[in-house]
Parts: C-alpha cells; structure tokens; sequence
C-alpha cells in the first residue's frame, strides 16, 4: 500500500508529492497507553475528573490510571469517630472513597495503578486524629506526609488491609489485573536503606492477601534507569540492605522531555515475589 502526500513548502509555494510504502512501515509503539497519571487521589471525586478519565479512556484508550495519596487522610479519613466519638479507623481507614473511585474507573474501561503513597497518618509519629497534620506532613498543596512510617509493622497491617478490602470488593480475577506501587519518587528524599525497609512491608503486605498480586517499585526520577535503587553498583545504592532485593517492575518519571516506562528488571524482594 501507498499513500500520496502533497506539501506546500512556504513562501515558495513548491508542490513536493511525497511516496510512503506501507508495507515497510515498522510497528509503531504507543507506549503511552499503558498508563496516565491523574493527580492526588483526593480529586477522585470530581465531576469534573472523572468527565475527563472518561473521555481520556474512550478516545485515547488508557489501560490504567494512577494518582498519588490514596493512603492519605483525605482519602481514608482514619480520624473518622464512632458514635461515642472514639477513633475507629487507626489500622484501617473508610474505604467509601477509594471503592466509588475505582468503581467509577472500571466502569469507564480503565484499571487503577494503585500508587500506595503517601505516610498514613496513623504511623506518622506526631499526629493526632482530629487535629491537622503536624509541619512535616508538607509535600504538595494537599500535605500529604511523604516522611519514613514510624512503625513499619502498623504500615504493613495498614496496607493489608486495604488491598484485602479491594479484593473483597472486585475479586481475586479482577485484582490480578491491577498494578501496585510502593510510594512515589522516594529517591527524591530517602536513602535507599529507608525506602528499601518500606517496599519489603508494603510489598509482603500486598502478597500476605494473595501471591499472584501485582506489586513493584520504586517510581524513580533519576534520568538514567540503571543508576538509581534499582542497581546496586550504583553509588546512590551503595548501601546495605541493597543486596537484599529480588526482582518486579519500576516506573521511570522524566520531565526532560523524554520518555520512561516499567522496567522489568528492576530488583525487589525475593521473598515477595
């Protein structure tokens, strides 16, 4: 097959007819369908939002959609009281926003990314339920508390909780379609030490609900993919406990104008495969 292509060339106004054949054309990657990234999870619940998820889903045709601080707050509202007025969602949180959220996106033919960011204020250490969130809870106009968890434990149960909830709610078949991912550009403000600690009880975390569960990380903003927690030879990895981990798949953010993607080599856990 060929097509026929006539340009005008400015001010000259010379006609060029160009020839393409089809036939050797390669395939053309469209990588940027795999997933979109769509803000803080707390915008979820707009109109608005979910209009454009809808029109961004039909007419691109997105595959997942990712957001940051479902853990947040202001999203699982673990302050919420009781009748008597006691907290009662310290090791858990209200899953009503999450559920009509990702309800929402299924029904539009799009699956969540689950990014599993950012501190639950339950294992931030100066936090108390009903109070705002303390000066370090800073990161981004919503205050989203992007410190180390205080008790890594209490995040575990936590983050088990919630994913056994989802699959509670969308089945085991349908989970198994969904992506997890262990916080957002930690590299930014951790040491690899730090953040690999918090994959290993995030991630056993999500396997402790069932095995065939999806979960990787980290998202990463170093330019080169090789350099950063992902590789051990690396300086910014030259830590202990680097060793420690096994294999799942990583996210490369850019803002250089060029582009990343899951990297399948990445290294994770053994143990959480």
């Amino acid at each position: 097959m060929r097509f026929l292509l006539s340009l005008s060339l400015g001010a000259l106004c010379h006609a060029a007819t160009i020839s393409i054949d089809g036939a050797q054309l390669a395939p053309f990657d469209q990588m940027w369908r795999a997933s979109v990234g769509s803000g803080h999870a707390g915008l979820w619940q707009r109109s608005d939002w979910r209009d454009h998820l809808r029109i961004a889903a039909s007419e691109i045709g997105f595959q997942y959609v990712r957001g940051h601080g479902v853990l947040d707050n202001s999203v699982l509202y673990y302050d919420a009281t009781d009748a008597a007025g006691k907290s009662s969602n310290q090791s858990a949180g209200s899953y009503f926003d999450a559920f009509s959220a990702f309800d929402y996106m299924l029904s539009v033919n799009i699956r969540p990314l689950v990014e599993l960011s950012f501190t639950p204020n339950p294992v931030v250490a100066n936090w108390k339920p009903q109070l705002p969130n303390p000066p370090e809870c800073n990161h981004f106009n919503y205050f989203s508390c992007e410190i180390p968890p205080s008790n890594l434990t209490a995040y575990g149960i936590i983050v088990r909780k919630f994913v056994a909830a989802l699959v509670e709610r969308y089945g085991l078949q349908e989970m198994a379609q969904w992506k997890f991912e262990v916080y957002n550009e930690a590299d930014l403000h951790w040491p690899f030490k730090t953040y690999a600690a918090l994959y290993r009880a995030a991630a056993l975390a999500v396997k402790a609900v069932h095995k065939t569960l999806k979960v990787g990380g980290p998202a990463s903003v170093h330019k080169d993919p090789s350099c950063d927690f992902l590789n051990p030879r690396c300086l910014s990895c030259n830590t202990p406990g680097a060793a420690e981990l096994g294999r799942a798949a990583a996210e490369l953010h850019r803002g250089d104008g060029h582009t990343g993607g899951f990297l399948h080599d990445a290294r994770v856990p053994d143990d959480v495969r």
